[in-house]
């Protein structure tokens, strides 16, 4: 199990610098569209060649379904389109409020996963945190939209501790492949539909770069990391698992600092620190 926890933290912190890089050629829609498109086509390969059943039977459509909405069309669609005016690294911090949400979540559907004192103490330090970064002047950050863009963003981890929680309650049997390779491809169809609707057909700039961004993303940062994220989700508490998002955002930070020249501000900083501590006083075992 840690070596696929080592690989989530890995990948996932690298993917928020790469989707920034993504969005000077492909517009986010479009470029979600694509992602998830190649990586859905990948894993229905895989399920083929291991002789997975994709099928999960009863309401399949609905579990289909919601795990597409709440994993992959908010949150994914709301961190592309924020990413246009947010710096990659701030991104993930607001993102890492995920194990937050999914302890209080879970606190209420998971009679095994009941928050303390300490929790309860984390919850508000984490939340604190983010108080904090919003504090700051974002739109020094990220252009005069930033400070909207900010407060829209938190819609993707809420929606995604929602995903969390429902599917760990009710569909924790469910194989990762059969979970993940019909919601992606869910996915691709709504953002296409999406970038026709609204994004210019000629924004698009397929060239060598936005390929390998492309590729690096659908292959690693979907296929395979979804695919071992919900397997390890099927294994382990929910609330332990979401500690992935502790690291996470300290190698996003680091990356977008060094490969995008991004600003990290005092205000950010001890933020960033503050959400980070409460993460482990929410999630820490009693």
């Amino acid at each position: 199990m840690g070596f696929g926890v080592a690989g989530l933290i890995l990948i996932w912190g690298t993917t928020f610098a790469a989707i920034r890089v993504g969005l000077e050629t492909v517009p986010p829609f479009a470029g979600i569209a694509l992602r998830f498109a190649i990586a859905a086509g990948v894993l229905f390969v895989g399920a083929r060649v291991a002789g997975v059943d994709w099928r999960v039977g009863g309401n399949q459509w609905g579990l289909w379904t919601l795990n597409a909405v709440c994993h992959f069309v908010i949150p994914y669609g709301v961190v592309y389109w924020s990413e246009q005016w947010l710096p990659s690294g701030l991104v993930a911090l607001l993102f890492s409020t995920n194990p937050l949400f999914v302890a209080l979540l879970a606190h209420l559907l998971l009679p095994g996963e009941r928050l303390g004192r300490l929790g309860w103490l984390g919850v508000v330090a984490g939340f604190a945190g983010v108080a904090t970064i919003y504090s700051e002047d974002l739109s020094a950050l990220g252009g005069e939209q930033a400070q909207r863009v900010a407060v829209v963003f938190l819609a993707a981890p809420l929606v995604a501790a929602i995903g969390d929680v429902l599917i760990k309650r009710y569909w924790s049997r469910v194989h990762a492949i059969s979970l993940t390779a019909p919601s992606l491809a869910l996915t691709a169809v709504t953002m296409t539909a999406l970038s026709l609707a609204f994004e210019d057909p000629a924004a698009v700039e397929l060239d060598a770069k936005a390929w390998a961004i492309i590729l690096y993303l659908a292959l690693f940062g979907t296929a395979l990391a979804f695919t071992v994220y919900f397997r390890l989700l099927s294994r382990v508490r929910v609330t332990g698992l979401t500690l992935i998002a502790y690291p996470i955002p300290v190698v996003a930070l680091v990356i977008g600092a060094v490969w995008l020249d991004e600003v990290i501000t005092w205000r950010v900083a001890f933020g960033g620190a503050l959400i980070l501590a409460g993460i482990w006083a929410a999630l820490r075992r009693r």
